[in-house]
């Protein structure tokens, strides 16, 4: 029996690409077509949106949708691959830094 029209909110874990979760879906749902809205980073969890046979169509207008993403981060470090998962190539001391002076630097890291 095939899968019903409509959309899965996965939680995806950390490890697993966005194509991970929806091939591991198709499988076990036995869905002719599944996407998801967005890919997310194979470190990153959280929320996957998955559209289901005839609701893939819906996909292109759910990808425009605002999002959101939360973050832990380590001041001082760096990694040679930028990110959490890379070796520890330099440390440096972090000066106390005021709510507002944090917030100007993330700025930087807002956007499309």
């Amino acid at each position: 029996m095939l899968a019903e029209d409509g959309l899965l909110l996965i939680d995806k874990p950390a490890g697993w690409t966005s194509n991970d979760v929806v091939q591991k879906v198709k499988r076990l749902i036995t869905a002719r077509k599944v996407g998801h809205t967005g890919t997310l980073d194979p470190a990153a969890t959280g929320l996957l949106v998955l559209c289901v046979n005839g609701a893939t169509k819906w996909a292109r207008h759910l990808v425009m949708d605002d999002k959101a993403y939360e973050a832990l981060v380590v001041l001082g470090r760096s990694t040679d691959t930028g990110d959490a998962d890379g070796c520890v190539v330099g440390e440096a001391p972090v000066p106390r830094l005021s709510r507002a002076e944090l917030e100007v630097v993330l700025q930087r890291f807002m956007g499309s």
